[in-house]
């Protein structure tokens, strides 16, 4: 893993940690990490419990996921 990836995915925790939830338009916008369901399937892989629920768009048009770092993880 490349020195910038570990930036991001402990990006990615800080934020988990601090808000408990994180959506791919807050990851670019705030990180620029375009591949957040990739981030999320390493904090998973480390052992992080993390829920991934399915959110329709304002506009109606379309999906996205809301990843939410779980209580059993405190």
């Amino acid at each position: 893993m490349t020195t910038q990836a570990k930036k991001q995915l402990l990006q990615v925790l800080d934020h988990l940690l601090a808000h408990q939830t994180i959506t791919s338009w807050e990851a670019i916008q705030k990180y620029g990490i375009t591949r957040l369901s990739g981030y999320i399937y390493l904090l998973k892989e480390k052992g992080f419990k993390i829920d991934t629920v399915s959110k329709r768009n304002a506009k109606n048009t379309g999906n996205y996921g809301l990843y939410i770092l779980t209580d059993d993880n405190f």
